[in-house]
């Protein structure tokens, strides 16, 4: 069960953005260029975890379409030398929660029917549902 668990797009997507979450609130207070294409990488990462994000590719520009228009804004800044504004990082860190948060509530509702699935078969939730 739990690999089926683990096979699910829900869990999926919250494995892979929640620690790209952490990140990016790390990120958030160092005002570094470093930080700056760490914050627009993990960014367009939680808006789409499965894609992978290439170390170079900030011509990433062209395939934008399905990213929020202030992170292109933020690639063209940080493309043209510029840095990422205060007010562009709390934008767009609170575009991000608002993914996440609908990630983790997509995981919690699947988790939910599993454990009614295995207190139905008498077994401990916690044994069958992976720890994130």
């Amino acid at each position: 069960v739990r690999k089926e668990i683990q096979a699910l797009p829900s869990y999926k997507n919250y494995a892979q953005a929640a620690p790209i979450w952490s990140s990016l609130v790390d990120a958030e207070g160092r005002d570094t260029k470093a930080s700056d294409l760490n914050f627009i990488y993990g960014i367009g990462k939680i808006f789409d975890p499965g894609s992978v994000v290439r170390e170079g590719e900030m011509v990433m520009v062209e395939n934008t379409a399905s990213l929020p228009q202030r992170l292109l804004s933020a690639v063209n800044i940080v493309n043209d030398k510029g840095r990422l504004t205060p007010e562009m990082r709390s934008s767009l860190l609170a575009e991000a929660q608002s993914r996440i948060n609908a990630f983790n509530t997509a995981l919690r509702d699947d988790m939910r029917s599993y454990r009614g699935i295995a207190r139905r078969y008498g077994i401990n939730p916690r044994d069958i549902i992976p720890k994130l």
